[in-house]
């Protein structure tokens, strides 16, 4: 059952690839992966200049424009390798932190987010992020979950670090869900907190040293405190009144709702409801997944709004296959409602993009 999933998972994404230069970051990301200057290619952009991305797929887009093949299809192909195996991590994850039957369904119900399967099959850093956000989980909860004598012991908290550096390395906001993984390992396993914790403390150390090197090499320090500061002036600001709390509230609700369905959302809220009397420890987890959306979700995007947050998506999906785990009518309900919603909206993506036809006629208006 998994494999026919993983396999279907793996077609359907295929099928929707979109090469074109898709959205605001997409010829950037083209530009520098064309670059035949590595270190340039990942140092340049904008800031934060979602590194891991760059580190990533440079090698397999030159390699492919030296093969002859179309490069940006084959650096979508990776995307779609990489989502593949974060959603069956993701699967393994659920699996150990709840059951069998809410890992299977909450993989399914992710699959079918809108904003996740558009980026798995468009030119965007945000894939690479996500998987290596779960690949940090899956590792996390192995290493939490492993006896001392294991022989893989000391290669999960190896490779969870390695993991969450190159997330935060891709994506600097992946640092709002560090209590949540905290909070994971304190779920799990008490006695691996601390250890966890100092793990996580190195990860971060790592990616921003990276990150402030390639900003500025002569200080790197210097470039971890622009690179940290670099978009603070791009959010929704609060100044302690009713408005501010209004566009923050928005902010929050309305991406999610757009970006992972409204069923979801909904079920996911009444699963916390149900957690919070039943369940206080998943409660917890499920809140501490979602609630850093409330930041991230602060950040506009014209194209994407929300794609900051696409972390709580896989919060959303646990908590709502929580809830329905146990109702084969509601299970296929929703099913149906997912396929009926998100598939008339992927197929666009075998169209003329509206976007980029947008940006053709906005070429053809004169100036001033």
């Amino acid at each position: 059952m998994a494999i026919a999933f993983l396999l279907l998972f793996l077609l359907s994404r295929i099928f929707f690839i979109n090469s074109q230069p898709l959205f605001f970051d997409s010829p950037e990301y083209l530009t520098r992966l064309g670059d035949n200057d590595y270190l340039n290619a990942i140092s340049s952009g904008h800031l934060p200049l979602h590194a891991g991305y760059i580190l990533l797929f440079w090698p397999i887009y030159q390699a492919s424009l030296i093969l002859g093949l179309n490069a940006a299809f084959i650096v979508i192909l990776g995307q779609i390798i990489l989502a593949t195996i974060a959603i069956y991590l993701f699967y393994l994850s659920i699996k150990i932190i709840s059951d069998k039957t809410t890992a299977f369904y909450a993989a399914i119900i992710v699959s079918f987010m809108p904003i996740f399967w558009i980026t798995n099959v468009t030119i965007m850093m945000e894939t690479t992020y996500l998987a290596f956000f779960i690949f940090t989980l899956y590792f996390l909860v192995k290493f939490s979950m492993s006896l001392n004598t294991s022989t893989n012991h000391r290669y999960y908290i190896v490779l969870m670090v390695l993991s969450l550096a190159f997330s935060i390395l891709t994506h600097l906001g992946i640092i709002l869900w560090i209590p949540f993984l905290i909070y994971l390992s304190f779920f799990l396993n008490r006695k691996r907190v601390a250890k966890i914790t100092a793990s996580i403390v190195l990860s971060i150390f790592i990616a921003s040293f990276v990150n402030g090197y390639l900003i500025n090499n002569s200080n790197p320090f210097l470039g971890i405190l622009t690179l940290y500061t670099s978009k603070l002036g791009e959010r929704a600001q609060f100044n302690y009144d009713i408005q501010s709390i209004l566009v923050y509230v928005r902010n929050f609700i309305i991406p999610l709702l757009r970006n992972f369905t409204s069923l979801i959302v909904v079920l996911a809220i009444i699963s916390l409801f149900k957690t919070y009397f039943k369940n206080k420890k998943i409660f917890l987890l499920g809140l501490l997944w979602i609630l850093p959306s409330i930041v991230a979700n602060q950040w506009w995007d014209s194209v994407l709004f929300g794609r900051h947050s696409m972390v709580a998506g896989f919060g959303l999906a646990f908590l709502a296959a929580y809830f329905i785990k146990n109702n084969r009518p509601a299970i296929l309900a929703t099913i149906i409602y997912l396929l009926i919603t998100v598939f008339p909206a992927i197929y666009l993506l075998k169209e003329d993009t509206p976007y980029l036809q947008l940006a053709k006629s906005a070429e053809k208006l004169p100036k001033g």
